[in-house]
């Protein structure tokens, strides 16, 4: 799987897989309803908790990415969206972008109904949260100093 793509290793003998966002495209593909029942479904919160409804190990593992799973059952996923780890989901390549989509093509059919789908205050955390990397750049500059008089500063 890291051959392909599907999956990325830190370290080569690293046994921590993670998912690429190649991966998740290809688990959250929006073919139909039907589809999203038959591999499970997502409901997000306005506490920030997320629920997966799938026994696929693989959605345990894209859910880890950018969540701190709380519990697993047999077929609940239960996590938390948070600071750290969105944070982490970022440091490792994941855009918030990606993080809604894939929540979005996997939503609960039922919440298709609701306009706007998910809770904004969740969405617009999640891009603050990942702003805060690029919140300070570093541009080059030059110190000048030592000069004759004070009038010149």
């Amino acid at each position: 799987l890291v051959l392909i793509g599907l999956v990325y290793q830190r370290k080569p003998n690293s046994r921590r897989y993670y998912p690429t966002s190649l991966a998740s495209k290809l688990l959250a593909d929006s073919a139909a309803s039907s589809a999203a029942a038959r591999n499970g479904c997502l409901v997000l919160e306005t506490n920030f908790r997320i629920y997966a409804y799938s026994e696929s190990p693989l959605w345990s593992e894209i859910l880890s990415t950018f969540s701190s799973i709380s519990y697993q059952l047999p077929n609940l996923i239960v996590g938390d969206l948070t600071r750290a780890s969105v944070l982490s989901a970022v440091t490792n390549g994941v855009r918030p972008e990606d993080i809604v989509g894939f929540i979005e093509r996997n939503v609960h059919p039922m919440l298709l109904t609701q306009t706007p789908v998910l809770p904004e205050t969740v969405i617009n955390q999640l891009h603050l949260w990942a702003g805060e990397r690029t919140r300070i750049s570093a541009a080059p500059a030059r110190l000048y100093s030592n000069f004759r008089t004070k009038q010149l500063l």
